[in-house]
């Protein structure tokens, strides 16, 4: 067994439309982020929200633990728990979701009950990880 830790930085734009459109989050070349297989991961996704248009509109703050398994091929998320949140001017709440493709995944961040339409949102952060990985 071996243990690494690890930071990826993450990113992504878009509009929230409603309650169930994510803006999903990729590493800095664009692309999905692969966890090895026979391996676990504890993570902590910090992520800093802006909404940008003449300036800045709407801002926030959110932080989630999450741990991953990949195992035989396959990826699942086991837990996804909001640790912290601060909405500064954007009305709602965060919640996690996780875009599975093989051993990749990207995340998906949802505002909910808020006043929507959200647009011109940007969202840089970072994924910080515990990989336990068996050999």
């Amino acid at each position: 067994m071996t243990l690494s830790i690890r930071i990826i930085q993450v990113k992504g734009a878009g509009d929230w439309t409603n309650n169930t459109t994510p803006i999903t989050l990729t590493n800095e070349r664009g692309g999905y982020i692969t966890v090895p297989d026979d391996s676990v991961w504890y993570a902590k996704l910090m992520l800093t929200i802006g909404q940008i248009s003449a300036g800045i509109d709407g801002n926030g703050v959110v932080e989630f633990n999450i741990q991953m398994t990949a195992s035989a091929g396959v990826l699942s998320v086991k837990d996804a728990i909001i640790v912290s949140e601060n909405l500064e001017t954007i009305s709602g709440n965060f919640e996690l979701g996780v875009d599975i493709v093989g051993l990749t995944f990207a995340p998906q961040l949802l505002l909910k009950n808020s006043t929507y339409p959200e647009n011109n949102i940007f969202i840089g952060g970072q994924i910080i990880y515990n990989q336990y990985h068996y050999e």
